[in-house]
């Protein structure tokens, strides 16, 4: 708990956050992590949903849903690490975080979707 209050932004799946909370709702994990810090909880996974690939951002007791441009792309590996470096490369160009993470996944879904092979192209 005390490292989670020094941390901006954790990006857990939805498989991940419950593992890490024990908390088999992985909305109510989110809101665990919440307490401490913002979370942008990754819906590629998740078994609450009707659509697939909703995020859900938790930030400031508000939460937002991004959702997802696509309806379909390419599985790649990396792509937590990708999702991850563009919303801290948005937040470093005066983004706030909401902005900074939808920007994020729309850039994430241009690039999973670059070619059909587990790599992924970043010159789009």
């Amino acid at each position: 708990n005390e490292i989670l209050q020094k941390i901006d932004l954790i990006t857990p799946n939805t498989l991940e956050a419950k593992k890490m909370t024990g908390i088999n709702d992985e909305i109510k994990a989110a809101g665990f992590f919440a307490n401490y810090c913002s979370v942008l909880l990754k819906g590629g996974h998740s078994s609450n949903e009707t659509k697939k690939g909703v995020d859900k951002l938790f930030c400031l007791s508000s939460v937002f849903e991004i959702e997802p441009m696509l309806e379909t792309f390419y599985d790649k590996h990396g792509t937590g690490c990708i999702l991850s470096s563009a919303i801290i490369s948005n937040l470093a160009k005066g983004e706030n975080i909401e902005v900074a993470c939808k920007k994020a996944k729309i850039y994430l879904e241009i690039v999973a979707n670059s070619n059909p092979t587990l790599l992924a192209y970043h010159n789009v």
